[in-house]
């Protein structure tokens, strides 16, 4: 049985064919304009997906990096800064300690 503030309402259903409908479109014009995307320079991993906190992004994001920092590759970690205080770019130096609420989660 559906769980939830709206279990299998139409409100739930409608929100979830919008959404669908809306990431599709949004595919669409990836799939069908090149000029959108850009090309890295370097080999990218992205870890996460649409999703709320807590699923383990971060310590894993941590743990691939270490991974290949014990193999000798140069690893960066780039994020928007999920909860910072402010919008300004930050750089962070390896093994700096810098308080969370200046770069983010």
């Amino acid at each position: 049985m559906a769980t939830g503030p709206f279990p299998g309402s139409l409100f739930a259903r409608c929100a979830s064919s919008g959404f669908g409908t809306v990431v599709a479109l949004r595919n669409s014009l990836y799939d069908h304009l090149p000029r959108l995307s850009k090309q890295a320079p370097c080999p990218v991993i992205s870890v996460g997906a649409i999703s709320a906190g807590g699923t383990g992004k971060t310590p894993l994001a941590l743990l691939v990096g270490e991974y290949l920092l014990s193999k000798g590759r140069t690893v960066a970690f780039l994020s928007r800064g999920y909860r910072r205080t402010d919008r300004r770019t930050r750089i962070v130096a390896p093994r700096e300690t810098i308080a969370w609420e200046l770069i983010g989660d």
